[in-house]
Parts: C-alpha cells; sequence; structure tokens
C-alpha cells in the first residue's frame, strides 16, 4: 500500500499536513519550454536560507508530517543540497511532451536500470502569469492514454485505483460541491521559496506567509480559503 493510500485509509478525518512539498528555490539553470515558472524568473529575489529551510521542516513534522519532497527550480544548483553523499533516496522525474513522448518507456527503464524510482508527469499547465505557451507542446489525451495502457505499473494503477471512482473520498467532494476535491491543504500543503503556503505547485493562490506567521493560523486560513471553498454552478470543472 502506498503512503497515501496508507494515510487516506487510516487518517481520512484527520486534516494535519502528513505531505509536503517545499521549493528550495525559484532558479533554474536551463529554459524548459514547458516550465510554467518560465515568466516569473525575474521576479523572484528571495529564497529561504538554510536555517529558514530547517525551521520550515520543523514546524511541519510538528504539525504531522511524514513525507517531503523538494523542487525547484534547479535545487541541484543549490551548493547545500547534496543527495549521495547524505545517502537520501531519490526518484527522477521525467516530463511528456510532443517533442520527447516516443521516449517515454525509455526513460522509465533508464530510472530502473539505475536502481531508482521514476515519475513520468503530462499534466503541463500555463505559466504562473497566464501565459498560455506552455500547452503548445502538450501531447495529446490519446497518447496519454496509450502510454500508461503500455506500462504494466500504470495501468494496474488506472484498472485498481483510479477507475473505481465511487470508492474515493474525491467523488465525494464533488457531490458535495467543493471547489477543490482533492487532498490539497488537506493532507498536502506546499511551501514555496520564499516561505509561503499554499495548496500545491498548480494551486498559487490563496497562499499564508508562513515565516512571518504562526502555523496554526495559515492552516485555518487555508481552511476556509481551500478545502471548505465552495464551487458555484458557473465554475466550468463543477458537476453535481
Amino acid at each position: 500500500m502506498s503512503k497515501v493510500a496508507f494515510i487516506e485509509k487510516n487518517w481520512e478525518h484527520i486534516r494535519a499536513p502528513f505531505t509536503a512539498g517545499i521549493e528550495l528555490l525559484p532558479n533554474c539553470n536551463l529554459r524548459c519550454i514547458h516550465c510554467y515558472e518560465e515568466s516569473e524568473r525575474q521576479k523572484h529575489k528571495k529564497s529561504m536560507t538554510n536555517a529558514e529551510v530547517k525551521r520550515v521542516i520543523d514546524i511541519l513534522v510538528e504539525h504531522g508530517l511524514l513525507e517531503l519532497f523538494f523542487t525547484g527550480g534547479e535545487v541541484l544548483t543549490r551548493p547545500d543540497f547534496k543527495l549521495i553523499e547524505n545517502k537520501i533516496p531519490f526518484e527522477l522525474e521525467f516530463i511528456g511532451k510532443r517533442q520527447n513522448y516516443a521516449e517515454l518507456s525509455q526513460m522509465r527503464n533508464f530510472s530502473k536500470e539505475l536502481g531508482v524510482g521514476s515519475i513520468t508527469g503530462v499534466d503541463i499547465r500555463p505559466m504562473n502569469d497566464g501565459n498560455q505557451a506552455p500547452l503548445e507542446v502538450r501531447v495529446t489525451p490519446e497518447q496519454v492514454f496509450d502510454f500508461h495502457m503500455n506500462e504494466p505499473d500504470l495501468r494496474d494503477f488506472w484498472i485498481n485505483v483510479a477507475l473505481r471512482e465511487d470508492e474515493h473520498k474525491t467523488a465525494k467532494k464533488r457531490t458535495a460541491g467543493n471547489l477543490y476535491p482533492c487532498s490539497v491543504c488537506y493532507h498536502y500543503v506546499y511551501i514555496t521559496h520564499d516561505g509561503n503556503m499554499q495548496g500545491c505547485v498548480k494551486a498559487v493562490k490563496p497562499r499564508y506567509d508562513l515565516l512571518n506567521g504562526n502555523f496554526e493560523d495559515g492552516w485555518k486560513f487555508l481552511d476556509e480559503q481551500v478545502v471548505s471553498k465552495k464551487a458555484s454552478p458557473k465554475f466550468p470543472c463543477w458537476r453535481p
């Protein structure tokens, strides 16, 4: 059983940041054509210090953190970030797009040869300022389907988990009219490079300044603005 499945099965009624992501820095030495952050790189002037990152981790652990991941920008451009030296397990993440669709299976096999896990993302979205340019490299829904059906572990997930929507808490939230039917700000939270707490890397608003506030106030704020927020019937993704 995965960590997420274990948490949802045993602690479904407990609201705590069991899983969190921390954006260590916004900067990157690459210029990926699909990147949602590209439009804002010149706007970012501050990233959390090492001490601030550790303080945020301590706060999250105090309130139930079980699993944490780091993201960027390119985290490996940060000199104090070392994986192998500190024996930290890691996974390789691949972003599927038109230009590399035919190579996705090879990428997954490469990670297996290295003895590490992998994540293949295909949910490319607009830049944070609304620029639609990244959408031009999206693969089609048919290509996503074919890729998942040709990878045994991904196919098993869809058959045994994802397609059983009636058993998911997401289905219950949709029926209740929640704006967010997922686990953002309920079992999951995301901390930006400058110390703001928000739903996830995609849900950039609302956010709470964790470095200059306290977790309890921020957690309550996100409950009101995200978890308990209801969708308007005019919301494009709303369905009864």
